[in-house]
């Protein structure tokens, strides 16, 4: 019985006499174009494929790089609103030593006032006796 030829390499045709699932080696230009076209078309499609699988990665790797900005930006944050508090607690400190200061130095000078006072008081009794005797 004569073998029944099929195309198992669809690119290529089966010569007759060859046995059943070998490819002719000798293709036409148009299926050899066709085949290029095939070629071209599935390495695109890899290509693409590869594109795809890069994108979501470095999707990914940004997000995560986006998530550790944001925790560290928050870190720095929280670091400055301690030096905030840190600050102003300071300024109140500084405020509160400069008034104190303050008052200290006006009761020295009332004290100083007094004491001059006292000692010309002292100095006028006196003179006031020396010039009784």
């Amino acid at each position: 019985a004569p073998a029944v030829l099929v195309d198992t390499c669809p690119s290529a045709r089966v010569m007759p006499g060859e046995p059943l699932g070998l490819c002719s080696t000798q293709a036409s230009p148009l299926e050899a174009e066709e085949d290029v076209s095939k070629a071209k078309l599935m390495a695109h499609m890899i290509l693409q494929d590869q594109f795809d699988v890069l994108r979501v990665e470095l999707k990914d790797q940004l997000d995560v790089l986006r998530a550790e900005h944001k925790a560290e930006l928050a870190v720095h944050k929280a670091k400055l609103a301690e030096l905030q508090m840190r600050m102003n607690d300071y300024k109140r400190n500084t405020d509160s030593i400069i008034q104190q200061l303050s008052l200290r130095c006006e009761e020295l000078e009332h004290r100083e006032l007094e004491n001059s006072l006292g000692v010309a008081e002292s100095d006028l009794h006196f003179s006031i006796l020396d010039m009784n005797d």
